[in-house]
């Protein structure tokens, strides 16, 4: 097999792979474990959150990075170091309809990532800390609804960014249109796991 062509499955494998256990976690964090939280008893919450907590968030915020980095790396080495086509060219990564959406997923994920390890993750470091300590200072009710926001917001936006990323190798075209509609469309499920997360007893 061509060299450049084995680095590229090597490195859209650990993507997806890592993609995959990130958007996982999140789903998780949004339909599974908030909802089970809040039945919680305040000791329950105490024995049980902490530890659960420490271990979800580990694989979380770092298959997110190697997600992050491994999409980058793998734009890189198409672009550039196994061809020459850049990001400007006839063929270049702004100029095919696979650049384009993987434009869309990669804004997308900046977002994403921006919100797991500059907000999500040092907020819950605080709240882990507090839980541990059996302490519930004023600021913990506000800083744990922000939390709660910020992964509402990155569970919404992981639908368009799926979406995005399979369009880029299965749907040979794009127009902001579609774009909309991947947005629209991609809301609406998660709204609809929301709704049937709330039903769950």
């Amino acid at each position: 097999m061509d060299f450049h062509l084995t680095v590229m499955f090597l490195l859209r494998w650990i993507h997806i792979l890592t993609g995959i256990l990130w958007v996982g976690f999140a789903f998780f964090f949004n339909f599974v474990l908030t909802p089970a939280a809040r039945r919680m008893d305040p000791d329950s919450r105490k024995k049980i959150m902490p530890d659960l907590l420490d271990r979800a968030l580990f694989w979380f915020r770092w298959s997110a990075l190697v997600t992050y980095i491994t999409g980058w790396v793998y734009i890189i080495w198409k672009c550039y170091i196994a061809s020459n086509v850049g990001f400007h060219g006839e063929n270049g990564f702004g100029n095919t309809s696979w650049g384009q959406w993987i434009s869309v997923g990669v804004i997308i994920g900046t977002v994403l990532i921006l919100n797991v390890w500059f907000v999500i993750w040092p907020a819950q470091k605080k709240l882990i800390g507090w839980m541990r300590a059996g302490q519930t200072p004023a600021e913990m009710p506000k800083l744990a609804a922000r939390v709660e926001h910020i992964a509402k917001i990155n569970a919404y936006l992981s639908a368009p960014l799926i979406f995005s990323m399979a369009a880029a190798s299965h749907l040979p075209m794009i127009s902001p249109w579609i774009i909309i509609g991947s947005f629209v469309a991609g809301f609406a499920l998660v709204a609809h796991f929301f709704l049937i997360s709330k039903k769950l007893t």
